[in-house]
């Protein structure tokens, strides 16, 4: 039945859109898509922020209201599953810098979204309560989620979108683990990084006779 309710309303979504862009709406991004730039206000400042000015990292955008049951789940699990996660380690595998952004669509209630945000501990939040950067995503749902390559001569081209996402459920921080991980720079930048490990540990090594040496 949970299967058959899943396929109905997956059904319904893709005729909703399709009615949609028979009006002449256009279909949301989605995978594959190249994000466009934006600028938006840090939330409660008027610091402005582009998407462009985080060039060189994966950029995981997570679209929230301050209501929005979901929106808290995933806030709780992707803080520090992924925000925290890829702090502490320098980045994805290969040391590409991740940056979570947590984009507010609702600005009705700003005290309750302060609230929010000190709850889940967002430390990148943006004021999108004009929806500007969200309609070019929206399905009509939220959460809703793309994790954006900002890398150049990356394995993907640089601003596309690897994956996105409407909705969340209790550990879908994996998936979005395993998606930000298969982003690889450019050859060059991985020599660089595993020159560098080599002749760190050569020097560890010199360190490390030395003092048995002695």
């Amino acid at each position: 039945m949970r299967a058959h309710k899943s396929a109905w309303c997956a059904a319904w979504v893709v005729a909703f859109w399709g009615l949609l862009a028979g009006y002449g709406y256009p279909e949301p991004l989605h995978t594959g898509d190249i994000a466009p730039d934006f600028v938006l206000n840090r939330f409660d400042t008027t610091t402005p922020v582009h998407l462009r000015d985080l060039a060189g990292q994966i950029v995981v955008l997570d679209f929230f209201a301050y209501w929005c049951g979901p929106c808290k789940t995933a806030a709780s699990e992707l803080q520090p599953q992924v925000q925290q996660y890829y702090a502490a380690r320098g980045g994805n595998p290969l040391h590409v810098p991740v940056q979570m952004i947590s984009l507010s669509i609702d600005g009705s209630d700003q005290a309750a979204t302060r609230t929010y945000i000190a709850t889940y501990g967002l430390d990148f939040v943006l004021d999108d309560s004009a929806q500007t950067a969200f309609t070019p995503y929206s399905t009509g749902f939220i959460p809703r989620f793309a994790i954006i390559n900002g890398v150049a001569g990356a394995n993907y081209p640089q601003w596309q979108i690897i994956f996105d996402q409407v909705g969340y459920g209790t550990g879908n921080y994996v998936t979005f683990r395993n998606n930000i991980d298969t982003v690889v720079p450019e050859p060059s930048a991985i020599v660089l990084l595993l020159s560098g490990v080599i002749v760190l540990l050569g020097w560890k090594g010199r360190r490390l006779k030395g003092t048995l040496c002695r």
